[in-house]
């Protein structure tokens, strides 16, 4: 495996932990290419999929992308995917950590409507 392989493979493996961004991945890839000009990309056509998207699918993406599914395309659609799915988890962990909050704060409240009553 070569070098820009195994550089591509790190380029997947944080996109697909939602380290990277589009922008990272941008300048990745350019940097990538400038390195080994005598490299090229699987050619691998996107099969794009409708929103909503998860992690499942993700995964999946990932998945291909190690199966020979190498081009910049994908990439670029993979990290779409990515930042969407990630983005959504965490709305979902601020959601749940404001109702948290609220939960505690009308149990302190009641608590003190309950001692300042007696």
């Amino acid at each position: 495996m070569s070098q820009f392989t195994n550089e591509l493979c790190g380029i997947a493996a944080k996109i697909a932990n939602g380290t990277y961004t589009r922008k990272d991945v941008k300048n990745k890839l350019d940097a990538l290419e400038r390195a080994y000009p005598e490299e090229t990309y699987m050619v691998y056509p996107v099969a794009r999929k409708e929103k909503p998207w998860d992690l499942a699918y993700l995964k999946e993406l990932e998945m291909l992308f190690y199966s020979g599914a190498a081009s910049r395309e994908f990439l670029e659609y993979m990290t779409e995917v990515s930042e969407d799915v990630y983005r959504a988890k965490r709305l979902r962990r601020v959601v749940a950590y404001a109702a948290l909050l609220l939960a505690l704060c009308a149990a302190v409240f009641a608590l003190i409507w309950k001692l300042v009553r007696k």
